[in-house]
Parts: structure tokens; C-alpha cells; sequence
């Protein structure tokens, strides 16, 4: 029997949470080091429930800063960053200047290898397991605090052995204050305020397409994933409806190119993800290497402990170093091409350019047009002549 036809038949009551929890590696299994300013790190790292199990974030939202008031259920929090945001806003950035440096989330001291994030992680090779994937390795996500991570979406994969590099060049957007009048399919954008989710508290494109995701699949399914967000009375989809979530998934995805295709992209509706006015992602630069660390911690230590060998045996090392390209970037800006003012000003450039108008000859055309004739009519008027028609009898004039 196929492995789809099997689990098709298969239904449990058992708490899927609770399982991931007990089939997921404790933190401090994993990272065997850890680096970012100079300072340890293994304290800044929290759990988030992502598509593909418990993953470990660092830098990111709590879960009051990520999720609105009184919407989701009470069973599990998705995120367990305990610090909430301080100081910093999509829109502004760190506000403060006095505690730049005591913000949440925390910044980088500068650019370079030296001021990024250094990790070596450890696998247990018992925990290598290559029957349901074949790709082995650690899956690396770099997306904005305020968005809530897709590991399915898009990551860089770490794998086994290897020494790998992120350099990072973060794309910033942002909106001019004055596009606040304008309609959001001419700016294309929305502002935080003009699109209210229901879920999350920041409007994002990825924010706001999970939310399009979990909506279409609760209405196909009647459930939802255990990673998607729900209310207090939406059920998680079991084992047994696996294929009708993965079905909805790949429906949505083609109804939306089609309506792209169509050009039928309506404004305001459920699934209008365009992008948000305020907007961060991160270009990466990758580069890695084949490094043989179990041999160089042998060398390295077997003299001192002869049995580090056969502990080292049992584990995959990798390491990964993350880290700011440069010192300052520049930003991109959304803003009027041609204001009423640059409108006006344009055209009395273009008319001096070509015609020779300056103001003072616009004000002489406006003299000789409306405010000459004026005098000359009043005249006219003032000596106009009355003429008497006199009627005359023809026996009169012989």
C-alpha cells in the first residue's frame, strides 16, 4: 500500500503539538557554539512552530508583538521570544538613540565577519534520518522580525560537513508621507493602518498570504495546518487530511496566477496581498566550503583526550557565520513623481524654455487681455450717440 492511501486511513486523537514537541532536539543539542557581537548567544534563541516542526529563532517577535489580542487559541504559543519589541518600528526604526543598543530586537555592532553571528551545530548521527528526505541539514531562514517565518517558502540549506558563508544586504523600502491620499492600487502598497489582518498585528505580504493560506484552507478542509494560525474554535487538520491541505494549497496557488495572468486583481479583497508600504528582505550572498571538523577536533584534542575520537564519531558538525555586507545601504523610496506644484512649475519652465514667458510677461498677456479692454468699453459706451428716426409725409416735400 502507497504511503498516501495509508494515511488516509489514519486517525488519531492524539495532541500534534505535544508530538513535535517530544520528536523535536533540545536547543542545546544542537548548537554547540554560538556568537553575535563578540558576546554568547545560546540565551537569545527561542522556539517557533513553523510548517516543518519547532524551529529555534533568534531576533524575532514575541508572541503578543506578532499576533493580535483575543484571536488565537490558547493551546500553544507559536512564538516564545520573551522579550517584546522596544524601540524599533517597521516604519521608523529604532527610535530612541539612547538605548539603541538595549533594543529589542538587538542590532548588529557593525558589518563584517567579526560582528556577525557565528554557530557551530552539532547533529547526533543517530538522529540522521534520510527516509522521509533526502536532503540532510539545517534549513536557514533571514526574514524580518515582524514577519512570521515559511520555512516551506524559501530557506538556505546547511548541510553536513560543511563550513558555509551569509554575507547579507538588506533591501529597504520605504513610503513618502505625502502617498497617504492616494488610493493603494496607484501606490500599490498599503500603509499598516489601511489593512487591518486578522491575525497578525504588522500588515506584510507574507504575513497577510499565510493568512490567505489558512483562510482557503479551512473553508476546503473545514482545518488547518498545526503551524497555521487559528481561532479558538478551528480544528487541526489530522493525518487522515494531509492530501486535502496540500490539494488546497496548490488550488490557491493557481487561482491566484491565473487572476495575475487576468489582470484581475481587485482591491480590498480577502487575498489582496500587495506588498507593504514599509518593507524589509535580505539579498544573500552564499558561499561554503567542504571542512572536515571531526578530524580537526581530533587533531586538536585527542592529545589531551584520547577518547574524543569515539565521541566524535557519533555527531555531523557544520558551521555557519552570518553577517552585514557593508556598513550603511541605501534605501529605495516611494514617492509623487509630479506633485500639483511640480506640475505648475514644470510647465512655467517649459514655457520660458521655449517661448521666452517669464512671469512678468504672463502678468503683461493678463494686463492687455482683461484689464486694458475695461477703460476702452466704458469709453465707447459714455460717447455712444442717440439716433432720432424723424417720419416724414410725402405731400410735405412738394
Amino acid at each position: 500500500m502507497r504511503f498516501p492511501e495509508l494515511y488516509d486511513r489514519v486517525e488519531t486523537d492524539f495532541d500534534v503539538y505535544e508530538i513535535i514537541r517530544n520528536i523535536s532536539v533540545p536547543l542545546e543539542e544542537i548548537i554547540l557554539f554560538c556568537r553575535i557581537n563578540g558576546a554568547h548567544c545560546h540565551e537569545l534563541f527561542s522556539e517557533t512552530v513553523t510548517d516543518e516542526g519547532i524551529c529555534f529563532t533568534i531576533n524575532g517577535f514575541s508572541h503578543y508583538n506578532m499576533f493580535q489580542d483575543g484571536v488565537l487559541h490558547n493551546e500553544y504559543n507559536y512564538l516564545n521570544e520573551p522579550k517584546n519589541v522596544t524601540g524599533w518600528t517597521m516604519e521608523g526604526g529604532y527610535s530612541n538613540p539612547k538605548k539603541k543598543l538595549e533594543s529589542h530586537p538587538i542590532r548588529v555592532l557593525g558589518s563584517g565577519f567579526g560582528a556577525g553571528l557565528s554557530m557551530d551545530l552539532l547533529t547526533p548521527q543517530e538522529d540522521v534520518e534520510q527516509h522521509c528526505r533526502a536532503q540532510q541539514g539545517f534549513k536557514v531562514i533571514i526574514h524580518p522580525s515582524s514577519e512570521y517565518p515559511q520555512v516551506t517558502k524559501s530557506f538556505s540549506l546547511v548541510t553536513y560537513s560543511r563550513d558555509v558563508t551569509i554575507a547579507v544586504r538588506p533591501v529597504i523600502m520605504r513610503t513618502s508621507p505625502e502617498l497617504h491620499s492616494y488610493d493603494p492600487r496607484r501606490r500599490h502598497c498599503y500603509f499598516n493602518h489601511e489593512r487591518q489582518l486578522k491575525f497578525f498585528r504588522i500588515y506584510s505580504q507574507s504575513n497577510c498570504e499565510l493568512e490567505c493560506v489558512t483562510n482557503y484552507t479551512l473553508k476546503s478542509c473545514g482545518c488547518v495546518k498545526f503551524s497555521m494560525p487559528r481561532s479558538p474554535g478551528t480544528r487541526v487538520c489530522q493525518t487522515s487530511e494531509i492530501a486535502c491541505v496540500l490539494m488546497a494549497e496548490n488550488r490557491m496557488l493557481r487561482q491566484s496566477a491565473k487572476r495575475r495572468l487576468k489582470k484581475l486583481v481587485t482591491y480590498g479583497s480577502a487575498c489582496d496581498c500587495i506588498p507593504g508600504c514599509s518593507s524589509i528582505h535580505y539579498d544573500t550572498e552564499i558561499t561554503q566550503s567542504q571542512c572536515d571538523f571531526r578530524k580537526t577536533l581530533e587533531l586538536r584534542i585527542a592529545p589531551v583526550n584520547p577518547n574524543i575520537a569515539e565521541n566524535v564519531k557519533q555527531y555531523q558538525i557544520s558551521k555557519l557565520a552570518i553577517y552585514f555586507r557593508e556598513v550603511q545601504y541605501i534605501t529605495s523610496k516611494r514617492s509623487e513623481l509630479f506633485g500639483m506644484i511640480d506640475f505648475i512649475s514644470n510647465c512655467g519652465g517649459l514655457l520660458g524654455l521655449c517661448l521666452g514667458v517669464s512671469l512678468f510677461s504672463v502678468v503683461e498677456l493678463l494686463y492687455y487681455c482683461l484689464v486694458r479692454p475695461l477703460p476702452l468699453i466704458r469709453k465707447a459706451i459714455r460717447n455712444k450717440q442717440t439716433v432720432t428716426i424723424v417720419a416724414e409725409t410725402v405731400g410735405n416735400r412738394f
